[in-house]
């Protein structure tokens, strides 16, 4: 993952190993593509009695990594963490069974078309184009 933030550009990689989940923010230094430092590092350990979930071995280990980033900073790094391309929110059940109430008062296919789409803007689910 790339991100920008104060005008410096930073790489973050996941690696995963079971039960670690490791977090490494990277810079460039330079132009050579070998020219590189790591800036910060986190990684998570699953508990052998938990499920693996990838996404929130990610979060431990990506949270671990920036927390000694000042507290804006670390504002950022969370908000492009959750802003990338492919992250997927978990919605409460709440949300959900919401979600669903409305489609079920739907009559018509243009009224379920206008549902989703005020569905997607509420709860902030991009439209993948």
């Amino acid at each position: 993952m790339k991100i920008q933030i104060d005008n410096q550009t930073y790489f973050i990689d996941f690696q995963y190993d079971d039960p670690y989940t490791q977090c490494v923010i990277w810079k460039q230094i330079g132009t050579s593509p070998i020219s590189v430092v790591t800036i910060a590092e986190g990684v998570s350990v699953r508990n052998p009695n938990d499920i693996h979930v990838k996404e929130t071995g990610r979060k431990i280990a990506f949270g671990k990594a920036i927390e000694t980033f000042y507290r804006d900073t670390r504002a950022q790094f969370w908000s492009e963490y959750f802003n990338r391309k492919n992250y997927r929110k978990n919605y409460s059940y709440r949300e959900v069974k919401k979600m669903i109430e409305s489609l079920e008062d739907c009559h018509t296919i243009e009224h379920v078309r206008e549902t989703i789409l005020s569905i997607k803007s509420l709860y902030g689910i991009k439209t993948e184009e």
